[in-house]
């Protein structure tokens, strides 16, 4: 008698982020979809006389549409990352000054929300070879987190450091929001995994630790 096993772990694994991955794009995307088609609906059934109202809907349509483009754009780069065909352009550039591009493009959503952003970088020049697209919208990623989800008037500090003796430069970001569960912090870092938001915010601190 023969008896023959097949390791079907990677196949498992496979099929769970195939799963994971279209429960998270349709979600992402439903969303912006349902606003859009909702202020086109308004707008051909009844077109607002008051401009303000008008604009509301207008600016709607903008937001919702750049959000459907960036998700896009995103699932895009993250399909060249995985079949291994993204290039990677390394140069030199200011540290400080990629810290600084990527946070005004945060600033209207800043104070929508009524938060107080601290910024603090060494006053002279850091130049890193780094490949900068990459390095922006992964500061960006951790930058629109932080402001997602802290509550409305909350404090957020992004800080760049020196390490003189690696010769190495370190970016902090800090906010007091809501945090991630400390046994979920080792999937934070597994492709489409989102912390479930059913959990309650108001824990205890212990079981707690600010994103960063």
């Amino acid at each position: 008698m023969v008896v023959v096993f097949h390791d079907v772990t990677l196949a498992k694994e496979i099929e769970r982020l195939r799963r994971e991955f279209l429960d998270h794009a349709s979600h992402e995307l439903k969303t912006p979809i349902s606003a859009v088609l909702a202020a086109v609906e308004t707008l051909m059934e009844r077109e607002p006389t008051d401009g303000e109202r008008r604009e509301k809907f207008y600016r709607a349509i903008f937001e919702n549409t750049t959000r459907l483009h960036n998700l896009i754009s995103d699932m895009l780069d993250l399909s060249e990352i995985e079949q291994k065909r993204a290039a990677l352009e390394f140069a030199p550039h200011s540290l400080q000054r990629i810290v600084r591009d990527v946070i005004a493009d945060f600033w209207p959503e800043v104070g929508k929300k009524n938060h107080t952003l601290e910024i603090k970088v060494p006053g002279d020049d850091i130049v890193i070879e780094v490949d900068r697209k990459s390095l922006a919208k992964a500061l960006g990623n951790l930058v629109d987190n932080a402001i997602r989800y802290t509550e409305t008037g909350g404090r957020i500090a992004v800080r760049v450091e020196r390490d003189e003796r690696a010769g190495m430069a370190r970016i902090d970001v800090i906010d007091n929001g809501i945090g991630i569960a400390s046994h979920q912090l080792d999937r934070v870092f597994e492709r489409f995994y989102r912390v479930d938001k059913a959990r309650s915010i108001r824990v205890a601190a212990r079981d707690w630790v600010s994103p960063s």
